[in-house]
């Protein structure tokens, strides 16, 4: 153990400021605004929300869709599947309360 310690100090101490040192393992996020997360698969996530709410009978509807979609989405993407489903799951229940509150039918013309 003594010896690791030693050689890590080492590496410390004669460190080359020319040396190149890869940090994407340390950036917890390479893009705050759009994360790597969001972009895996052949559609990004923000393409796939925008067709999925394209139709939604108001507004906050949409949002709430949205977000739904975007939690799903991501679940095995994030350190924290869990989280991400319960998220998934309270704006399920907020669109779903609306839905029952609003008596809006639900929109039969899909074309395939």
């Amino acid at each position: 153990m003594k010896r690791k310690n030693m050689l890590k100090q080492y590496k410390l101490n004669n460190f080359d400021m020319d040396d190149k040192i890869d940090l994407k393992p340390y950036i917890r996020c390479d893009d705050p605004i759009n994360p790597s997360y969001y972009k895996k698969g052949k559609v990004e996530t923000i393409e796939t929300i925008e067709d999925a709410v394209d139709r939604a009978p108001t507004p906050k509807m949409a949002v709430l869709h949205g977000q739904i979609v975007r939690y799903i989405l991501r679940l095995w993407l994030k350190e924290n599947a869990l989280q991400d489903a319960k998220k998934a799951q309270w704006y399920l229940s907020r669109l779903i309360a609306k839905l029952e509150a609003s008596n809006t039918p639900l929109k039969g013309n899909i074309t395939y």
